[in-house]
Order: C-alpha cells, then sequence, then structure tokens
C-alpha cells in the first residue's frame, strides 16, 4: 500500500518512470468534482478509471476487496473514507473468485 498526497509525490515519485503510472498521476492532477462520472479509458484496457461519488457504508458493514490482476487507487476529491486495509493472506475469503470482476 501506498498513502500519499499529490502536493507531496515523495511516497510515490519512483512509480513515475513508468509510462502508465505517469500519465495516472496527471491525469490525477486534472480531477476536481467537475470531473464527469464514469469509466474513462485513459490508456485501453492499460489505464481505466471509474470517477464515481457515494455515501459510505457503516464500518460494520463493509468488507475488504482484494484484487490480482489489477491495481486498485482511491483517491478521494472530497469529505474522506476510512480505508482500512490488511495483508491478503490474512483475509478469509466471502465467496469464490470471480475472474469476471478484472480482479
Amino acid at each position: 500500500m501506498i498513502f500519499g498526497h499529490l502536493s507531496s509525490p515523495d511516497s510515490y515519485h519512483h512509480l513515475l518512470t513508468h509510462p502508465v503510472w505517469k500519465h495516472c498521476f496527471d491525469w490525477l492532477k486534472t480531477v476536481d468534482a467537475n470531473t464527469p462520472a464514469g469509466i474513462q479509458k485513459l490508456l485501453g484496457d492499460d489505464l481505466v478509471v471509474n470517477v464515481h461519488g457515494y455515501d459510505t457504508l457503516p464500518e460494520a458493514e463493509c468488507r475488504f476487496e482484494n484484487h490480482r490482476h489489477v491495481l486498485d487507487l482511491q483517491y478521494c476529491i472530497g469529505r474522506g473514507e476510512l480505508i482500512a486495509w490488511q495483508l491478503a493472506y490474512r483475509l478469509l475469503p466471502a465467496g469464490p473468485y470471480e475472474p469476471n470482476l478484472r480482479s
């Protein structure tokens, strides 16, 4: 997990040597509350973003998610969200792996 802020790239500067990551962080710097919601392919299937807003659930109703084949970058524009994490091998599956979800 990498935790940081766009205005302080010390925590992610090493990623910027890869063109997909550089494109991702450059795009994030353009995002604001007026960015249209929806799925956008920024670099074909190599970089897909899903801009959306939602009301978060109470912590007791949440569960962890895990991805096997994609990276999931969370970027909070306004307010914020509690994002808990755990090492994947310590989690118990809630159901069978669903590869059709691109996870």
